[in-house]
């Protein structure tokens, strides 16, 4: 009996190996002989699908979460405008402030835009679409500022390197950190629109893009706007490093907005930022 239950086991080992042999040779180079030389990378044609979202949430594009993520919290103290719903008393404009409003500033930016821009942005870079990353880093920029103005020190740094601990960043390494950012983003964006970019990179920024429709100029105008209103916010703090941030937005070739035409907005929903 035992040698019998050897000898089954054995034949099935025999089978067992000779079907992995069988289907490593089946499959061996398989996505080599399965791709065309000549057509569209999968890898490019995905990320310009991904990155419309975190795109489209630098300003949370539905009305209840905008209305927590603003009109309900900083809109008030900063007098832009009030409810007419006193939610039975317990309110932030009564003083009785509510977790659930007040956390949505940074709950947005943390799960709808950084848990995306974090990864994609070293995914493009890899992929060398910088033009996309570009985008993206500027999206960052814009949606973190409210998240600093309202709560002041923020992880920032440690997501985007990767780190195995999470610690704060202090308002000025993040602020320091955000030049740095727009002034990479404004250079990617410069080498891109100089390359004379085929029509093929021009639909993907252009079906990518939530914000300025495809615009690569408003895109630079968007990015140098927010270093002149990150210079202004700082300005009390180091006058002298805001006043030179903001002559170099001001002055630079594509300069910042001013007028409606420069308006970085929504391309779906129409919302103006």
């Amino acid at each position: 009996m035992k040698n019998c239950l050897f000898k089954y086991k054995s034949h099935l080992a025999t089978a067992f190996i000779g079907l992995c042999l069988v289907s490593t040779g089946c499959t061996d180079k398989f996505e080599e002989i399965n791709t065309d030389p000549k057509g569209v990378d999968d890898s490019v044609t995905d990320m310009v699908d991904k990155i419309q979202s975190p795109l489209d949430n630098i300003i949370p594009p539905q009305e209840h979460r905008y209305q927590l993520w603003a009109n309900l919290t900083t809109d008030i103290f900063a007098g832009f405008m009030m409810g007419v719903n006193d939610f039975g008393g317990s309110n932030n404009y009564n003083y009785q402030l509510r977790p659930d409003h007040c956390a949505q500033t940074y709950d947005d930016f943390y799960l709808y835009v950084f848990k995306y821009t974090s990864q994609y942005i070293p995914q493009c870079k890899e992929l060398e679409r910088f033009e996309l990353a570009a985008m993206m880093q500027i999206a960052n920029v814009a949606a973190i500022l409210p998240v600093v103005t309202s709560y002041g020190p923020a992880q920032y740094s440690c997501v985007l390197e990767g780190s195995g601990t999470y610690y704060y960043d202090s308002e000025e390494t993040i602020y320091k950190r955000l030049f740095q950012d727009l002034k990479e983003a404004v250079n990617w964006l410069k080498e891109f629109r100089d390359s004379s970019p085929s029509q093929d990179l021009l639909d993907d920024f252009k079906r990518a893009d939530k914000v300025c429709d495809g615009d690569v100029d408003k895109w630079i105008k968007f990015a140098n706007s927010l270093k002149l209103r990150i210079a202004i916010r700082i300005s009390n703090a180091a006058p002298k490093y805001a006043q030179e941030i903001a002559e170099k937005a001001v002055s630079h070739p594509y300069g910042v907005m001013t007028s409606n035409a420069d308006d970085a907005y929504d391309n779906l929903e129409g919302t103006n930022y």
